[in-house]
């Protein structure tokens, strides 16, 4: 398992190249959006779909599928990539499945692990888990930039490789499921609030400030991710500063520094982190003046990226009552599919006329409003126990 989330992980990395990819082809960063943007649909049906898909087919046939269809998506972007760049459907179609593939693959990942270890072992599991997904994405930019400079590595080589590694994770995941007996010890009737309302039960709770935060932070680390190549470019620095430094500190953050950090109240840790990180976004405006700062930008936002996730899930389910907590993960997953797939459109509207300052701009404002939301509901939240 930890295989498989290396390999896909490293395949959506592989493709932070695309919008250089599209750039070189006289495109904008508007096109990427738009594509990019398609991705939402695979990835939010997927993650609504995602209970009636175990339940109707078990988690056995269900858990190589999101890299199975991921697979299929960047066999689509290489095809383009070598013949057909010019058909916009192609692109349209690649992007739909690869949503879906990550819609698949994101909220069934930790289930699968989950029903390998037992509850008090889970935690460990799971940050190790999600180590190996920092790694992937991280490792991948930094993989393509020397591949493309010193093996002439072209553009459809590397969604070729995507397609390969990808499908690597689906014959590792297939093979685990295959001959895991645990799985199949997994209830097909995933435990869900069957009223229809529950959806809008969901966010009249308390946890709706979680949403958004959760929503927020998407929408920094796909800004992040997905424009930090062509952000390098245009102020002439090495993006490959930015992913080791991010890289190795999300790690740092989520091995080493979370059980200290969860040590003390989220009500101080929560708002804290949020300032941590609208501190790395105004370091940015620094960049181009000095690799130093850069590199802090990096580090701070990997600290507060890699702590403050786990806390908004953590919170967010703590905020509801135990029949609406499985509807409440997967509220929080839609608000990060949501943000990941649709802000990049959004930057690059804010791109075109205001360049990346622009962008920088909005993603100040978009830490702030983190740091905001969650020192607003701790506030209300002890003014309420006050009264």
């Amino acid at each position: 398992m930890y295989a498989e989330n290396f390999l896909i992980t490293f395949s959506v990395g592989l493709f932070l190249t695309l919008p250089i990819h599209l750039q070189q082809q006289g495109r904008t960063e508007i096109v990427f959006g738009q594509i990019f943007a398609v991705g939402a649909v695979g990835a939010l049906t997927c993650v609504v779909a995602l209970h009636w898909l175990l339940r109707r087919f078990g988690l056995r046939r269900m858990a190589p599928a999101g890299s199975l269809v991921f697979c299929l998506g960047s066999g689509l972007y290489a095809v383009a990539a070598h013949r057909y760049a010019d058909v916009d459907a192609l692109l349209y179609a690649a992007s739909l499945l690869q949503g879906a593939g990550w819609g698949l693959f994101l909220p069934i990942g930790p289930i699968c692990i989950s029903s390998m270890v037992e509850a008090r072992e889970r935690p460990r599991f799971f940050a190790f888990y999600g180590a190996f997904n920092t790694l992937g994405i991280g490792l991948a930019p930094i993989f393509s930039s020397i591949a493309m400079a010193h093996l002439n590595l072209t553009f459809g080589a590397l969604y070729g490789l995507a397609c390969l590694t990808s499908f690597a994770g689906f014959l590792l995941s297939w093979l685990v499921a295959r001959g895991n007996e645990s799985y199949a010890t997994v209830s097909r009737e995933v435990s869900v609030d069957g009223n229809r309302n529950a959806i809008f039960r969901v966010f009249a709770l308390p946890c709706v400030y979680f949403f958004g935060m959760m929503m927020l932070c998407g929408c920094i680390y796909t800004s992040m991710t997905n424009f930090q190549i062509s952000f390098a470019q245009a102020n002439r620095i090495d993006h490959k500063v930015f992913f080791v430094f991010f890289t190795a500190s999300i790690i740092l953050a989520r091995f080493s520094l979370g059980t200290l950090v969860s040590r003390f109240p989220p009500e101080r840790t929560v708002p804290a982190l949020g300032g941590v990180m609208l501190a790395a976004m105004l370091l940015l405006y620094g960049a181009a003046l000095s690799v130093a700062f850069y590199a802090a930008s990096a580090i701070l936002f990997g600290l507060s990226y890699g702590l403050i996730v786990p806390m908004i899930q953590a919170q967010a389910t703590a905020q509801a009552p135990d029949a609406m907590r499985s509807q409440v993960l997967v509220t929080v997953s839609m608000s990060y599919l949501l943000a990941r797939y649709l802000f990049p459109y959004l930057g690059a509207l804010v791109i075109q006329p205001f360049g990346y300052d622009g962008l920088l701009f909005l993603l100040v404002l978009c830490a702030a409003a983190v740091a905001a939301l969650a020192g607003y509901f701790f506030h209300r939240r002890t003014l309420a126990f006050a009264v």
